[in-house]
């Protein structure tokens, strides 16, 4: 592990929690990811956005171009 992503993981315990329990209900089948952002339709890799991490499962499904406008 590189020393940026060290950092950024002891730096955001809140982040990586809700990454980790995403990842997991989705592998368990318990969230389904979808093949299309849900704000333009693009397909290809698709991002989960939290806009509050104290809920994991609670995302928005977004390309990564649409992910990016969200942040801004």
């Amino acid at each position: 592990m590189g020393r940026a992503r060290k950092k950024w993981l002891e730096a955001n315990p809140e982040k990586r929690a809700a990454h980790v329990l995403l990842g997991s209900a989705i592998k368990r089948g318990d969230v389904e990811k979808p093949d299309v952002c849900q704000e333009c339709g693009a397909g290809g890799r698709i991002h989960g956005h939290h806009e509050d991490y104290s809920k994991p499962l609670e995302v928005d499904w977004l390309c990564a171009t649409c992910h990016a406008k969200r942040h801004k």
